[in-house]
C-alpha cells in the first residue's frame, strides 16, 4: 500500500510515521506548501464533485462516495500520479 497525503503536523508526526511502517504501507511525499499539486484536488474530486449532492442522510453519501472510489482503477490511480 502506498499513502499519499499532505505534510500536515499529524501526518508526519513520529507515532504516526511508525505505525504506518509497522502496516507495510509506503508514504509517497508530497511537495511542501503545494496544496494544488494535490492528486486529490485535480484528480478525485472534479470527478466525483457531481456524483455525490443531495444526498438525504450523511450515510447515504458516504456509501455513494465508498461506490465511487471503488470504481477508480489501479490505473487511473496510476496515471494520476505519473502526471
Amino acid at each position: 500500500i502506498i499513502l499519499h497525503h499532505d505534510n500536515d503536523s499529524c501526518h508526519s508526526a513520529r507515532q504516526t510515521v511508525d505505525f504506518l511502517s509497522s502496516k507495510n504501507v509506503e508514504l509517497m511525499t508530497h511537495c511542501p506548501y503545494s496544496l494544488d499539486l494535490s492528486p486529490n484536488d485535480f484528480f478525485l474530486f472534479p470527478n466525483i464533485r457531481c456524483m455525490v449532492m443531495q444526498f438525504v442522510s450523511l450515510e447515504v453519501a458516504v456509501e455513494a462516495f465508498r461506490t465511487l472510489i471503488s470504481e477508480v482503477t489501479a490505473s487511473e490511480w496510476k496515471k494520476c500520479f505519473e502526471n
